[in-house]
């Protein structure tokens, strides 16, 4: 279940928008959004493999953290209380991109 702050944004981003571009948003966003508890859940059991920054598409840090064992437990444990935050700033960037998206694909007048 989203966040309160995730459910305002998403009402927020679609004022302005006609229905079937709503529905276009929700179907959209669903696709992409993160759940913040499957990923501390993910940085809790296997953080030390760079799971939880895969599954957020951090790539980069997923390296890093897979290559260093979770920087020797360190960088695993700084990210318990890292990681949903970075969920909810990955959901928040999804949907203002998802936004955007759909304002570029309205036909000009």
């Amino acid at each position: 279940m989203p966040a309160l702050d995730e459910t305002l944004a998403l009402a927020q981003a679609k004022q302005g928008l006609s229905n079937e571009e709503k529905m276009q948003l929700d179907v959209s966003y669903n696709r992409v959004r993160k759940d913040p508890t499957v990923a501390f859940l993910l940085s809790f059991f296997f953080g030390w493999l760079g799971v939880d920054r895969f599954y957020l598409g951090h790539t980069g840090l997923g390296i890093g953290k897979l290559l260093t064992f979770g920087g020797v437990g360190i960088w695993t444990i700084v990210d318990w209380f890292l990681i949903r935050g970075a969920a909810r700033s990955h959901n928040a960037a999804a949907i203002d991109d998802t936004r955007n998206i759909i304002l570029m694909s309205r036909p000009d007048d």
